[in-house]
């Protein structure tokens, strides 16, 4: 049959599968058994058939598929090795058994791979149900039941494993092997042959590869594997033979370097390899290594040409990628990163070399320069072939180093490098601004790393100019970069770009008075960073609106000027002149009172209050006058009474509580500080300050203070008796203890329910006890009768107010110790007969009147018997007396 027949005849073949009528088909099918051809269109459509709705048509279509010319044309179809399709089919078989697809489709499926694997039909394809028979309703799909587990299969024999895929391509790689060793021994051994022998060897095996690459892909993949490494060889015997040297040689390898790269290249093509991928690019590295050669190139050229090579490589990733997808070209692009870092760090590492160098060649710095320039063209490069976060900061980085090495060309002092960077620095500041501008997204991902790099220039130029003792060019470099990156915020406020100009600015403020002219002025280092400060912070007290971050013009300098204030502080609080840490305190408390109120803050007075008391500290130590104590306290009474004035209103309530809080905060450190320092005099002062305690718990009933003020007043009794010169432990207790019970007593009257009640009486018991002890060891019988005396009409005074009869033991005990000390102090040893005198004394006291009987007694109330001090009954003062 001729060709134009066959065409034809399948050509109607397809008409007829297309028709869409079931007779039509059926017949085109029993016409497709009797043919010894077919096509891929025949069987796609044949398997389009086998999942027909028609169960006839879907039958015979199945027939159909397992014909002989249709294996035929499934097998050049296929691209995949007999193990992949056998575990393609064999996961479909699972998913038929799970019934995740349908019978008809699985069976259509496996007719794509399994064409070499089921057996060969033994009859034609059965004649298709006649055109009047009826039509079988398609049952629907039930999912088959899960096949029990099959058992294990037994173990392959010897012949198996030797006859396997997997032993056969280990076969091929290690015969590749040894021909390769045999060539390599061959043209090493016998020179007459070796070059006729590995000519025709190399030729065989390339002929080898081409022929065999459709029927057996595998062997021909293993005879190409051997023919590009017989390659070098020939190359090899070839350079020998002709005796190539010198640059005769170096030309004679880059040509076969090249001619490598492409065959390699070539293959990658023809067996969809990686492997020649990663071959073909280190070939072409290398022959941009002997290109170098040829011209008795320094290692900075060659470098550079390798990195050359490198960019084009990568050009060739982007030509596999567009090919096959990235998955393929991915080893080709992870060699290509490592080839470029390795390229950047020896360039780096020469450069760094030829720094030191007496006598630098220009053309090394040259070639340097054109490195770095490819660096960053090939990361960029890279990104737009696969994108990847670090790849813009990387070629953003390869562009640093060009000014240092364009000017080492012309061997420039340091100051040019200063110049240099910081006009590098401006240009691509204003690249990245330009950038967004444009609005593309494969620029502006650059914008953030040219702004790093701009930053990271302008920094070198400031580094480079302060080592070269330039006052002038440090300051013109820190103006230059403020202005530059001020311009970036004007064109779009960004709280970063903000605040690396004000930071260049006070580079350039600071520098600005190291200058000749300025410097002579002598200004003070303090006065400096008031000055900044001030500058950073004044602005904002004129502008509109509340504080927020979102006000990117706002914030950035308030943060500068306060970090630079609270250094200004700590250094003020540090530095020996005392007439400048005034001032400057002074001027921070007046600042601080000022944003207080532009922002309605409350809490910064207190920052504002702290810094006045510091002012006058500071103030009176320059006048050399030693009155801080007074001035403090008149400073506390001064707060206080400006609180307590703004405290009413409702308005300026948080304003007077701050004023009051600062007031009782103040007084209470100067109190404690003059108890410290034994402070002459301090006492009386304490004594003010604990009056202003004593009205605040009054005026709003804070019963808390109650600690404070007894504290307070604890100072003041102390001082004023180290004042009249009562240096006794003795009689400092002695009084203390009569103190804190007074106030007890007092409070208790004023104040219905305290918290801290038991804790005051406790204190006072503890002083009481411990005054006891000291004054009946240490004093004299007289100075011992009269304090127990005091005691003893004190303490019943007590039990009287709060109406405790077990606090009468109190009295009872010291009225004791006052007799018995009182007979010592005048000469009456006898002291037995006073106690038992007194003894019958208390035991015969007045009796009780009789209680009534308990159905008559009044109930206690729930707060007489609450407290600790209210028993429920009173005792008759014969049986406490006399115990």
């Amino acid at each position: 049959m001729s060709k134009l027949t066959m065409q034809e005849t399948l050509r109607q073949l397809m008409d007829k599968l297309k028709s869409g009528d079931a007779a039509r088909q059926t017949e085109a099918l029993r016409e497709l058994g009797t043919l010894n051809f077919s096509s891929e269109a025949i069987v796609l459509q044949l398997e389009r058939l086998a999942l027909d709705d028609n169960a006839d048509v879907r039958a015979a279509a199945l027939d159909a598929l397992n014909l002989k010319t249709s294996r035929f044309v499934a097998e050049k179809r296929s691209k995949e090795t007999r193990s992949n399709r056998q575990l393609i089919v064999k996961e479909i078989n699972a998913w038929e058994a799970d019934g995740l697809v349908e019978r008809h489709r699985a069976e259509t499926l496996r007719r794509r791979y399994d064409f070499d694997m089921r057996p060969e039909p033994q009859s034609p394809p059965a004649p298709a149900a006649s055109k009047t028979a009826e039509p079988e309703a398609p049952a629907a799909p039930e999912p088959a039941p899960r096949a029990p587990a099959a058992p294990p299969a037994p173990r392959p024999s010897l012949t198996q494993v030797l006859l396997s895929e997997t032993s056969i391509k280990i076969f091929l790689y290690l015969g590749a092997f040894f021909v390769i060793a045999a060539a390599a021994i061959l043209a090493a051994l016998v020179e007459a042959a070796r070059l006729p022998v590995l000519l025709v060897a190399t030729a065989a095996f390339a002929a080898g590869a081409v022929i065999f690459k459709k029927r057996l892909p595998q062997p021909s993949f293993a005879l190409a594997v051997v023919f590009s490494f017989l390659l070098p060889i020939d190359a090899n015997v070839i350079a020998d033979q002709l005796a190539l040297t010198g640059v005769d040689g170096d030309v004679y390898w880059t040509f076969v370097y090249i001619v490598m790269a492409a065959a390699w290249a070539f293959g990658t093509f023809f067996y969809a390899s990686r492997l020649f991928s990663l071959a073909a690019f280190l070939s072409l590295l290398l022959a941009a290594w002997r290109f170098g050669q040829i011209f008795d190139a320094s290692a900075a050229w060659n470098v550079f040409f390798i990195a050359g090579a490198n960019l084009v490589g990568l050009f060739g990733v982007f030509l596999l990628k567009k090919w096959k997808d990235f998955k393929f070209a991915q080893p080709a692009f992870l060699l290509a990163q490592a080839a470029q870092l390795a390229l950047l760090a020896s360039s780096f590492s020469l450069t760094i070399v030829a720094q030191f160098d007496p006598a630098p060649i220009p053309a090394h710095w040259i070639a340097a320069a054109l490195t770095w320039i490819l660096a960053a063209s090939f990361f960029a490069a890279s990104e737009l072939l696969a994108p990847f976060v670090f790849f813009p900061w990387m070629a953003a980085a390869s562009l640093f180093p060009l000014p240092w090495l364009v000017l080492s060309i012309f061997d420039a002092p340091i100051l040019y490098y200063a110049a240099g960077f910081a006009v590098w620095g401006a240009l691509t500041a204003l690249a990245g601004e330009g950038f967004r501008w444009i609005g593309r997204p494969a620029l502006t991902k650059y914008r953030f790393p040219f702004l790093a790099l701009s930053l990271s220039s302008f920094l070198a130029a400031v580094s480079l100019a302060f080592y070269d003792q330039n006052a002038a060019a440090t300051f013109a470099v820190f103006l230059g970069a403020a202005v530059v990156y001020f311009i970036i915020h004007i064109a779009r406020p960004r709280w970063y770009a903000w605040m690396t100009a004000l930071i260049f600015g006070l580079g350039a403020y600071f520098t600005f008075f190291t200058l000749p002219f300025v410097e002579t002025l002598e200004v003070d280092s303090a006065y400096q960073l008031l000055g900044a400060s001030l500058l950073l912070l004044i602005p904002e007290l004129f502008a509109r609106g509340g504080f927020s971050f979102s006000r990117v013009w706002s914030w950035p300098p308030i943060l500068l000027g306060a970090l630079l204030a609270l250094f200004n502080i700590q250094l003020a609080l540090l530095q020996s002149a005392q007439g400048k840490s005034a001032l400057v305190l002074f001027v921070a408390a007046l600042l601080a009172a000022a944003y207080a109120l532009r922002f309605r803050q409350p809490l910064l007075g207190y920052f504002s209050a702290a810094l006045g008391a510091l002012t006058v500290i500071f103030v009176l130590r320059s006048l050399e006058l030693d009155g801080w104590l007074p001035a403090l306290t008149a400073l506390s009474v001064l707060y206080y009474a400006a609180g307590f004035i703004l405290a009413p209103r409702e308005k300026t309530k948080p304003w007077g509580m701050m004023l009051v809080r600062s007031g009782l905060t103040l007084g209470a450190l100067v109190s404690f500080a003059a108890a410290m320092s034994l402070e002459a005099t301090g006492g009386w002062y304490a004594l003010v300050v604990a009056a202003l305690f004593v009205v605040e718990m009054f005026v709003r009933r804070q019963d808390y203070l109650e600690i404070l003020v007894e504290i307070i007043l604890s100072a003041a009794v102390f001082l004023i008796l180290r004042d009249l010169r009562v240096t006794e432990t003795s009689y400092n207790l002695f009084a203390l203890s009569l103190l804190w019970l007074t106030c007890d007593m007092i409070f208790k009257l004023t104040f219905p329910a305290r918290r801290l009640e038991r804790l005051a009486k406790a204190a006072g018991a503890l002083l009481a006890v411990a005054a006891a002890g000291l004054i009946a060891t240490e004093l004299s019988e007289f100075a011992a009768a009269l304090c127990f005396g005091i005691y003893t009409l004190f303490f019943a005074v007590y039990a009287g107010l709060h109406k405790n009869a077990q606090m009468v033991y109190a009295p009872a005990v010291f009225l004791a110790l006052t007799v018995h000390f009182g007979f010592r102090a005048v000469g009456f040893d006898a002291w037995l007969f006073p106690q038992i005198a007194l003894a019958a004394t208390y035991y015969g006291g007045p009796s009780p009147s009789p209680l009534p009987p308990p159905s008559t007694r009044p109930k206690p109330s729930r707060v007489e018997t609450s407290g600790w001090d209210s028993p429920p009954t009173v005792f008759t003062s014969r049986r406490t007396l006399s115990s």
